[in-house]
């Protein structure tokens, strides 16, 4: 009798044996090879861009939204003015940039990156009201993949979420951030991977 055979007569029989490959094979894996699927073709719809002065109107409504407000670490609403010297300042010097993601034209969200050296702190949410919900962890993976091409001495990724806000959590929990700490906000960070 090959090796073989005898190792498929012994799982054909033995129980343990079968539990034991299920172990091993279980340890092998995440369990969410289905999400990461359909999270590769949601993303093969978004397109990218970088935020331009002509965004400056519609990113203050959003980042104004309350919805957007409860979760941001200053809830109160943005002045105009404010706004567009923040914007401003944004556009033209090289602190990290705003990526405004769409659909089919249609605005689905907003990711800006803060860098620091090799290291960045990301910042992202949803159009509200754009009625495009599940879509931040497609959006993200998209940004972090443009981030790697464009800014590729960035290898560690900082974000910071409000103890309330759960789907954030649950966001960056499962593309791969650890959480690092838990008081006042939590701290999520993401080593990346080198683009080769």
């Amino acid at each position: 009798m090959t090796f073989l055979s005898s190792y498929l007569k012994d799982l054909s029989t033995s129980f343990k044996s079968r539990q034991v490959q299920s172990q091993r094979m279980m340890a092998l894996v995440d369990g969410r090879g289905t999400d990461k699927v359909a999270n590769k073709l949601k993303g093969q719809a978004i397109q990218l861009r970088l935020a331009e002065a002509k965004d400056a109107q519609a990113i203050f409504n959003w980042r104004n939204h309350p919805l957007i407000r409860n979760h941001s670490g200053n809830t109160q609403e943005i002045k105009w003015e404010e706004h567009r010297e923040w914007f401003e300042q944004r556009l033209s010097r090289k602190i990290g940039p705003i990526l405004i993601g769409e659909i089919n034209s249609q605005a689905l969200g907003v990711v800006r990156f803060d860098i620091s050296n090799n290291e960045a702190v990301v910042s992202i949410y949803l159009v509200p009201d754009s009625g495009l919900k599940g879509w931040g962890g497609c959006l993200l993976e998209q940004a972090e993949n443009w981030l790697r091409q464009h800014h590729p001495e960035v290898v560690k990724l900082h974000a910071q979420v409000l103890p309330n806000n759960e789907p954030s959590k649950k966001l960056f929990d499962r593309l791969n951030y650890n959480m690092t700490a838990s008081m006042p906000q939590f701290e999520f960070v993401k080593e990346l991977e080198v683009c080769t």
